[in-house]
């Protein structure tokens, strides 16, 4: 049975490093008997895309803390006995029993999304109500059971009793996002041993950025498969064939990939809070999940991350949406490249109007209607307010749109020199004229 690494020594999971950090010395003070339990962190949900790492980061810090994990879920425990509410209801409190009983572990439930919500109407009410009421029993007060630290796993935070959600229950909340080019990078160097310079595994990694840790590690896997064949070590080579295949792209998409990130080019750089950008476009498109690959990107740092006001956050809209727009202006239609999977254009858009609507007080109303990470992992708004976040959406899309009519001519002639040499650096005081 293969060793769980501790977190310390692994890649990526930067946003909850802090927490761990901290968590570790508190957790070593305690057992020292010179903290109190009350004074120690004791909860967290971890919520993001499936395979972005929750349950393998469960099993990590329980490595790193030297403590037992205790893993279940709630569909081991609706799988309990016969299935009955009293069967669940049964399992759950033994999940439980089993944490107290070690003085000090953590209790990983996976999928606790699914212990529904209060309040429904439907068919599951009564069961759905007894689960949610069983489990804040079980929790309440969890400051005062000395020695367990309670995670929870989803991928749908906004399905989620928020009575399970408040403070005493999960203190802190992590979304795992997708890993940078430097995480990806790192991941897939972890995972083969480190036995491939991370500067040279970036060749294989920086055209996987829809891939997550689980895709890396199986990758991994093949390349070890590939080099054990040869009674060698991992070697560059190997990574480079066990990539899924790529396929070529006609000459009339590699064209509107160029116009699309073009557009996002014109209209960041018009926007005045970006001074410097990279466009890169690419021939062909991993044959895996091709219609969620993208032939090209853009690269910028926006001057104005601190405290962003509503103009900058429209700017942003406005730049997410400029390719979708350009394709627009050029082709006369546009593609399905700006959307059709979560961290898309359009999605990165409506993420943004959603807050600003429902989180920031920046609709038409000043009125704060939901938390910015649940909005981030997923919440839907109610019919009231679809109308006012697709207000927005359009207004900006309309405004890119107007923008690049205007700049057509530079957007056409951008997109060509991109198609030629695949890559372009701009800075905003130098571009094209």
């Amino acid at each position: 049975m293969n060793k769980i690494p501790r977190l310390s020594g692994l890649p990526g999971f930067a946003i909850a490093r802090t927490w761990v950090a901290e968590l570790k010395r508190d957790l070593r003070d305690w057992k020292a008997g010179t903290l109190g339990w009350k004074d120690v962190d004791h909860g967290a949900i971890l919520s993001g895309a499936p395979g972005t790492g929750k349950t393998f980061f469960a099993a990590a810090l329980a490595a790193e803390l030297e403590i037992p994990l205790i893993a279940t879920s709630v569909a081991a425990w609706q799988a309990s006995g016969d299935g009955y509410l009293g069967d669940m209801l049964k399992a759950m409190r033994a999940s439980f029993t089993e944490a107290r009983s070690k003085k000090c572990a953590i209790l990983f439930i996976d999928e606790i999304d699914g212990i529904g919500r209060r309040g429904s109407r439907g068919r599951n009410a009564y069961y759905e109500s007894n689960v949610v009421n069983c489990f804040l029993e079980l929790t309440d007060g969890l400051v005062d059971i000395e020695g367990v630290i309670l995670l929870g796993a989803t991928n749908r935070l906004e399905d989620i009793d928020p009575a399970v959600l408040r403070s005493g229950r999960f203190e802190e909340h992590f979304y795992f996002d997708l890993p940078n080019d430097e995480e990806r990078a790192a991941i897939l160097c972890h995972h083969v041993s480190q036995v491939v310079d991370v500067s040279q595994v970036r060749s294989v990694t920086d055209g996987l950025r829809t891939a997550t840790p689980a895709d890396l590690q199986k990758l991994a896997r093949k390349a070890k498969r590939s080099a054990r064949s040869r009674g060698s070590a991992v070697t560059l080579e190997d990574l480079k064939t066990s990539l899924p295949a790529r396929r070529k792209l006609p000459e009339a998409a590699v064209h509107r990939i160029a116009v699309h990130e073009c557009g996002h080019a014109i209209v960041a750089l018009a926007s005045r809070l970006v001074d410097e950008l990279v466009v890169e476009l690419e021939d062909s498109v991993l044959e895996e999940r091709v219609d969620l690959q993208q032939g090209g990107r853009v690269h910028y740092q926006m001057t104005e991350t601190v405290l962003p006001t509503e103009a900058t956050l429209l700017a942003r809209i406005r730049i997410a949406l400029a390719g979708m727009a350009a394709e627009e202006v050029v082709q006369g239609s546009r593609s399905i490249g700006g959307a059709g999977a979560t961290g898309s254009d359009l999605d990165t858009a409506t993420q943004i109007a959603s807050k600003m609507v429902l989180s920031y007080g920046m609709g038409k109303s000043l009125r704060f209607h939901a938390d910015q990470q649940r909005i981030a992992a997923g919440f839907m708004p109610t019919m009231e307010f679809h109308a006012e976040i697709s207000g927005i959406l359009s207004k900006e899309y309309r405004a890119a749109k107007e923008l690049l009519g205007k700049e057509k001519a530079r957007l056409m002639r951008m997109a060509a020199e991109l198609v030629v040499d695949r890559r372009m650096e701009i800075k905003r005081d130098a571009r094209l004229q």
